[in-house]
């Protein structure tokens, strides 16, 4: 898994110590990241496991990329919409689902 990483070595000994971690807590948090299958919901799971580890953990860095790769969608719905939009030229679609998906970022 460390293979899939920028810098594999760091990687591989941030896995040794979140091996090294006894919170089920955490766990099953990022084992309901890997089954979430919205964005949306994604995103915010994925904020409680960053929470859960704190900004002062010398792995943070490591441990967003984790949680970012391991988030099923990087586009939600409402993303693909936008770009099918854009894509078949229907104007007055595409203002309406960019409004919607700007509407949705700013309450998520």
């Amino acid at each position: 898994m460390a293979t899939y990483f920028v810098n594999s070595h760091k990687a591989k000994e941030c896995l040794h110590e979140l091996n090294k971690i006894k919170d089920n807590n955490l766990f099953k948090s990022l084992e309901r990241l890997l089954e979430e299958p919205t964005f949306t919901n994604g995103q915010t799971i994925k904020a409680e496991l960053l929470e859960m580890v704190g900004d002062k953990n010398p792995n943070y860095d490591f441990m967003h990329e984790l949680f970012s790769k391991c988030s099923s969608n990087i586009f939600s719905s409402e993303h693909v919409q936008c770009i099918l939009d854009y894509c078949y030229g229907d104007e007055d679609r595409l203002k309406y689902s960019s409004e919607k998906l700007l509407v949705i970022q700013v309450f998520s």
